[in-house]
C-alpha cells in the first residue's frame, strides 16, 4: 500500500507543497527568533521587562481574530502559545512550555 502512494503524482505534489509549507514555516519562526532577540536587547538597553503577559495575550486575541480557518480556535490557541514557548526558549532559554491557563 506504501509503494502505491509514492507513484501516485497528485500525492507526491501534495507531500511537496506540504514541505514547501514547512520550510516556509522554519524560516517565519526563525525570522521571528530574530526580531524577538532584537526586542530583547532593546529592552534591556532600556530596562524594559524581559516578559510582557498582557502582550502575549493580546497576540493571541489578534490570532484568534484574525484566523478565518480551516484551524479551529483551540487550534490557533495552542500554536500561538506553543511558539511563544518556543521563542522563550530560544531567546531567553527558558524550558518550552506552554503559559499556564489564565
Amino acid at each position: 500500500m506504501a509503494n502505491e502512494i509514492t507513484n501516485d503524482a497528485a500525492a507526491r505534489d501534495l507531500r511537496d507543497a506540504i514541505t514547501k509549507a514547512d520550510l516556509d514555516l522554519l524560516a517565519l519562526i526563525n525570522h521571528r527568533i530574530q526580531l524577538v532577540q532584537r526586542l530583547r536587547d532593546h529592552k534591556v538597553k532600556n530596562g524594559y521587562p524581559m516578559v510582557d503577559p498582557a502582550r502575549e495575550d493580546w497576540l493571541i486575541n489578534e490570532l484568534l481574530a484574525a484566523n478565518s480557518g480551516p484551524i479551529s480556535d483551540a487550534g490557533v490557541r495552542a500554536f500561538a502559545e506553543h511558539v511563544i514557548a518556543l521563542v522563550k526558549a530560544e531567546v531567553y532559554g527558558e524550558e518550552i512550555s506552554p503559559r499556564p491557563k489564565a
